[in-house]
């Protein structure tokens, strides 16, 4: 999400991994989007740029982190719950396609 009004950008790239693989999806998605961020900030000279990266387990299960970065970004606490909400029946629409398949 670009502003060019008050020139900042927001990269959000959401992952949904099984729940070993949580923290390691995390540092994967800062580490693969800290070079997009800075060459952002000085191509379109830029005063921020922020990542936003909401992990969630295919379980539904969250970091507390996202709630922090999310009150930072002044995005609604109910977006967590939709995001959890809709993960969660996906989960359960590919099990139900998988064991119909049987």
């Amino acid at each position: 999400m670009l502003d060019k009004a008050i020139k900042e950008v927001c990269l959000t790239d959401v992952a949904i991994p099984n729940g070993h693989n949580l923290h390691s999806t995390i540092t994967e998605n800062f580490q693969k989007y800290s070079d997009l961020e800075e060459q952002l900030t000085r191509m379109r000279q830029l005063k921020t740029a922020h990542i936003i990266p909401p992990v969630l387990s295919t379980a539904g299960t969250i970091r507390n982190k996202l709630h922090d970065i999310l009150k930072l970004r002044d995005i609604r606490p109910a977006l967590c719950i939709r995001m959890q909400k809709a993960v969660v029946l996906d989960t359960c629409r590919i099990v139900r396609k998988f064991l119909a398949e049987r």
